[in-house]
């Protein structure tokens, strides 16, 4: 009967930490649909490397000028402006950073904001 017990503590215990895990940065670049969406958990360099490939890629130009990283390599506070190659642009922030944000973009058409309602996985290669 205690084995039993401990096992269906383990078993929920493993429940609750898979529900508290935090989600990664997700993005995805295509023809006519791309988005970022930032977590709480997106280091220094991930962002880094995330706006060079928009860059590179899609000739979108993301600035984290007014981030604020604490000791441990997690950010504090966010500020992204998005720059797209039409012109057209868009910015947002966190202040403190314990929401998604990001942005996304559909056949030239930029939001920039919070991305809470956002899937934590998406593709669309409309």
């Amino acid at each position: 009967m205690i084995q039993l017990r401990l096992i269906f503590f383990f078993v929920i215990s493993l429940s609750l930490l898979s529900c508290i895990k935090e989600q990664p940065t997700r993005y995805y670049i295509g023809d006519n649909f791309s988005f970022l969406k930032i977590t709480p958990n997106a280091t220094m360099q991930e962002l880094s490397l995330i706006k060079d490939e928009f860059y590179e890629k899609a000739d979108i130009y993301i600035d984290y000028k007014g981030t604020i990283f604490n000791d441990h390599d997690r950010i504090e506070r966010i500020q992204i402006k998005v720059f797209m190659p039409s012109g057209a642009s868009g910015s947002t922030f966190s202040d403190p950073f314990d929401r998604s944000i990001g942005f996304t973009i559909r056949n030239n058409s930029l939001s920039v904001g919070s991305m809470e309602d956002f899937p934590a996985s998406h593709r669309d290669d409309d």
